[in-house]
């Protein structure tokens, strides 16, 4: 049984980021406390802002939020427009070379309908990604592709 004292933990990941401010593990941790477990997403985006300020020359945290707003099952609340900036700022610092990168890029698009640029970003993705990655890739690629086929696009 969780305990759901939401504040206690708050102040538990807030003790540890003062004790490194960057850490991104413990920030992460935060952002997903506030937008999963409190579904609080105007605090969560908040800081995720901040969060994206702290990070904003380093990629890899940059995609981990990205990804994180697309991909868990658990948000109620997508912010896809905060998770697309994320996302083309870490595509930008990668050169646009970087697979797992590219392929939250294309996520991102596909969530917000724009299939488009969702099969344009995938492609990418699939043509930076080394094996086993690209072959999962592909997948999505194909259901991007299917999906823009079906709508006449």
């Amino acid at each position: 049984r969780i305990n759901k004292d939401w504040p206690a933990a708050l102040a538990a990941i807030d003790g540890l980021i003062s004790v490194d401010p960057t850490a991104f593990p413990y920030q992460m941790q935060k952002f997903t406390l506030l937008l999963v477990d409190m579904n609080d997403p105007a605090q969560a985006y908040a800081f995720g802002e901040k969060m994206t300020q702290n990070f904003w020359d380093d990629a890899q945290p940059l995609n981990a939020l990205a990804w994180e707003v697309v991909d868990n099952p658990k948000v109620q609340t997508r912010n896809l427009d905060f998770a697309l900036k994320t996302a083309q700022r870490a595509s930008e610092l990668t050169e646009n070379k970087e697979g797992a990168i590219l392929d939250t890029l294309a996520r991102v698009h596909y969530e917000k309908g724009d299939l488009k640029e969702a099969v344009k970003w995938q492609k990418k993705a699939v043509e930076n990604a080394p094996e086993p990655m690209a072959a999962e890739l592909k997948a999505a690629l194909e259901k991007y592709e299917n999906e823009l086929a079906n709508k006449g696009g």
